[in-house]
C-alpha cells in the first residue's frame, strides 16, 4: 500500500510541474512568401511551452525584425481546446528584394552564396535592401574579404546593373580609381586601337566598377563583333594595373572572339508588306556573316515603308537562334504594326482664296485614304522645287493624330505671297508598290 501511495504522489507532483495553463503549445504563421514557415519559427525564438504573455511575443518581434528581412510583425494567441494556446505570427515581408553582385573584391560570388545564405536568413539569389539587412550582409562580407587579406571594410549600395537592372553591390568603401586607358587581349578579327578608341569614350575617366566596365564591354564592343559574324564573343579576365603616365587605372581585358557564323535566313511575323518587297529593301545577304547594322537598317527601311502605309507606331522584337555546330544563324523578327492611320482633314494657312483652292487641288491624299506619313513634306518640298507661288517664304505641316478614330489632319501653313500660280508644277506621291 505504501508504494502504491508513493506512485500515486509522483504522479501528482509531474502532473502539477507540466505547462502551465497559458502555455503555447501550437505555432502558425501568416504572411509568409519568401521564407518558410520553419525559417520565421527558427528566427522568432519562440517555442512551446512557453507562456504566451505580452513579453514573449515582443521578444519575439525584435528578434525577426532585427534581421531585416521582415517589415512588420503582429501575433495574436487564443486557446486551444485540448489546452494550451495557439500562437499566430503575423509578418510582412521586406517589400523590395534585388539580385546581388560583388566588385572589386577577392570573392567569389559562389564562395559568398555558400557561406552567407547559411548565417543569414533569406539570403539567396535576391536578397533584401533594408539598412539594416544590407549592414549585417555587408559585415559578414568584411569578415570573408579579411580572412583572405584584404584590409578595405565592404560596403553596400544599390546601383544600375545590366540594363536597367537595379542591385545590390557589394564593394570596398575606398572609392575605386579613375579608368585611365583600356587594352584588349586575344582580339584578332578588330585591330586594338579601334576598339581602345571605341570604349575610351565612354570609359575614360570613370571610376573603375567591374560590374559597370563589363556594361561598357556589352554596349560598346559587342555590337562591333556581332556586326561581322562572332554572335557568341566572351569578354574574359578583367584586370587592373596602375597607370604610369597618369592618375588612374589601365583596365586590360581578354576577349575570347569565338567562330563567325552565317545569316541563313530572317523570319518575319506580323510584317503587313509582301515578301518581295521585304527582300528588295533587305540590306543583309543570306550565306554571308551576320551582320547586326544591316538588320538594323532594313528594319527601318521596313518601317519607313509601313508608315507610308498608315502604319505609324510600327515596334518590333528580334531574337537570333544559333547552331553552333554548322556556325549559321537564324533572325526571327515579330513586328507589331500598330494601328492602321487615315488621312482625316486638311487644313490650309496662310494662303489667299485664290491660292488655298489650288493648293488642294493639288493634294492627292484624300479622306480615309491611308495616311502616308512621309507625303505633307514631300508635297511642300515639290511645291518649293518647282516654283509653284513666287515670294514663298517659309512652309511648314502640322500632323495631329486621332486616336479615337486614327485619322490624321494636316495643317498646311504658308507665308509669303501666293503670286505666279504654275498649275502644271502639280506634286504627285510616288506609286504604291
Amino acid at each position: 500500500m505504501r508504494i502504491v501511495a508513493l506512485l500515486i504522489l509522483g504522479a501528482s507532483l509531474a502532473a502539477s510541474q507540466g505547462p502551465p495553463a497559458n502555455a503555447i503549445s501550437e505555432i502558425r504563421v501568416e504572411g509568409n512568401q519568401r521564407l518558410s514557415v520553419e525559417e520565421i519559427i527558427r528566427i522568432s525564438g519562440l517555442r512551446t511551452g512557453a507562456p504566451a504573455v505580452a513579453a514573449t511575443f515582443e521578444a519575439m518581434r525584435d528578434r525577426i525584425i532585427e534581421t531585416g528581412c521582415i517589415e512588420t510583425v503582429g501575433w495574436k494567441w487564443a486557446p486551444r481546446s485540448n489546452g494550451g494556446f495557439v500562437a499566430t505570427i503575423e509578418i510582412a515581408e521586406a517589400s523590395q528584394f534585388l539580385p546581388w553582385t560583388v566588385d572589386r573584391l577577392p570573392l567569389a560570388a559562389e564562395d559568398i552564396q555558400s557561406i552567407a545564405s547559411k548565417q543569414l536568413p533569406c539570403f539567396g539569389p535576391e536578397i533584401p535592401t533594408s539598412d539594416r539587412y544590407l549592414s549585417r550582409a555587408a559585415a559578414l562580407i568584411s569578415g570573408l574579404a579579411a580572412a583572405r587579406g584584404f584590409e578595405d571594410m565592404v560596403i553596400a549600395k544599390v546601383g544600375i546593373t545590366g540594363r536597367d537592372q537595379l542591385s545590390v553591390i557589394f564593394q570596398p568603401r575606398t572609392p575605386a580609381p579613375n579608368i585611365a586607358d583600356v587594352r584588349f587581349t586575344g582580339n584578332q578579327a578588330i585591330r586594338e586601337e579601334y576598339l581602345r578608341k571605341q570604349m575610351a569614350e565612354v570609359a575614360r575617366g570613370v571610376q573603375f566598377s567591374e560590374t559597370l566596365f563589363r556594361q561598357f564591354l556589352d554596349n560598346q564592343i559587342r555590337p562591333m563583333y556581332e556586326n561581322i559574324g562572332h554572335l557568341t564573343v566572351q569578354f574574359g579576365k578583367v584586370t587592373t594595373t596602375p597607370a604610369t603616365d597618369v592618375t588612374g587605372v589601365v583596365v586590360t581585358v581578354e576577349v575570347a572572339e569565338g567562330p563567325v557564323y552565317q545569316l541563313e535566313d530572317v523570319e518575319f511575323t506580323g510584317l503587313p508588306l509582301p515578301r518581295e518587297l521585304v527582300d528588295e529593301l533587305a540590306e543583309y545577304k543570306r550565306d554571308e556573316p551576320v551582320s547586326y547594322s544591316k538588320m538594323a537598317l532594313t528594319i527601318e527601311k521596313l518601317f519607313t515603308e509601313m508608315k507610308r502605309r498608315g502604319y505609324l507606331k510600327p515596334e518590333y522584337k528580334a531574337q537570333r537562334k544559333i547552331d553552333p555546330e554548322k556556325l549559321t544563324a537564324r533572325l526571327l523578327v515579330d513586328v507589331e504594326p500598330g494601328p492602321q492611320y487615315r488621312m482625316g482633314r486638311l487644313t490650309v494657312r496662310g494662303l489667299d482664296v485664290i491660292g488655298e483652292p489650288v493648293v488642294r487641288k493639288m493634294w492627292t491624299l484624300n479622306a480615309g485614304d491611308p495616311f502616308r506619313d512621309d507625303y505633307p513634306d514631300f508635297f511642300l518640298n515639290t511645291i518649293k522645287e518647282r516654283g509653284v507661288f513666287d515670294f514663298l517664304g517659309s512652309t511648314r505641316a502640322e500632323k495631329k493624330l486621332n486616336e479615337d478614330n486614327r485619322t490624321v489632319d494636316v495643317t498646311l501653313h504658308f507665308t509669303g505671297g501666293a503670286q505666279g500660280l504654275d498649275s502644271r508644277a502639280v506634286p504627285k506621291p510616288k506609286p504604291q508598290p
